[in-house]
């Protein structure tokens, strides 16, 4: 069967016809994937959320372009999200070193364990949902429309939680022996 073919039935409902079409492009999308991520494990998932996309997205292709060509489409949208997921990871990873920078030498590092313990033992004293804003945000690396999602509560109350919990943390620190907080 033709790629327009397994679509058209694809879109009746055939998970076979679907699947058919996975085999015959997979290796294609991964490695383009591969291009983009520089990663083959990056490639690996990205080649799934590309498929998984596909499917859940079916009803929109329109048989009028080749697949391949909107399967690339959407693998390169998926490695585009994955490096600015990486990106902000990264960079919410270095705000949390700075916030437990480790000093040389075997005194100052445990002055510097101290000041993370100090530091985990106030987030915990938060409310559960304040906590577990700020660990996804600062350790997880995600953004607050992911947050918001994640949690299900509106994307207003995910800044209004994450900004409280910084302006709290500021005030608490230094009572707490830590001055360099959030």
């Amino acid at each position: 069967m033709s790629d327009r073919e397994l679509v058209v039935e694809a879109q009746t409902g055939s998970t076979e016809a679907f699947n058919q079409l996975v085999q015959r492009h997979r290796a294609t999308i991964v490695r383009f994937a591969a291009r983009l991520t520089k990663n083959g494990d990056e490639a690996e998932d990205v080649a799934q959320e590309t498929f998984i996309r596909a499917f859940r997205n079916l009803d929109t292709y329109r048989p009028t372009g080749a697949i391949l060509s909107w399967l690339f489409a959407i693998a390169r949208n998926v490695a585009l999200d994955e490096l600015r997921r990486a990106e902000r990871h990264e960079r919410k990873m270095a705000q949390v070193e700075d916030l437990l920078v480790a000093l040389p030498g075997p005194e100052e590092h445990a002055i510097s364990t101290d000041r993370a313990e100090r530091l985990w033992s106030e987030i915990h004293q938060l409310a559960p949902r304040t906590a577990t804003t700020l660990r996804l945000h600062y350790c997880d690396g995600l953004h607050c429309g992911e947050i918001a999602a994640a949690l299900d509560i509106p994307l207003g109350t995910v800044k209004t939680d994450i900004w409280r919990a910084r302006r709290l943390l500021r005030r608490r620190l230094p009572e707490n022996g830590i001055t360099s907080a959030a």
